[in-house]
């Protein structure tokens, strides 16, 4: 039920904040929100003293605004 609302409320171009957006359910909702057109941003994990961490490759690979 709640995707189906979340759905309704993506359109295209909108800007989309996904938290976690490199675990499992975060990458799936990028997906989802891509693929309907979002301009897509998510937040990630980083390692005490690095200003990416292997989060933000995944987040960066798929195409993901940091």
């Amino acid at each position: 039920m709640m995707a189906r609302v979340l759905l309704q409320v993506i359109t295209v171009n909108a800007a989309v904040l996904i938290h976690g957006g490199a675990g499992c359910v975060g990458l799936l909702a990028v997906q989802i929100a891509k693929a309907h057109g979002a301009d897509v941003w998510a937040t990630g994990k980083a390692r005490p003293g690095q200003a990416r961490s292997h989060h933000g490759e995944i987040l960066t690979q798929a195409g993901i605004l940091l």
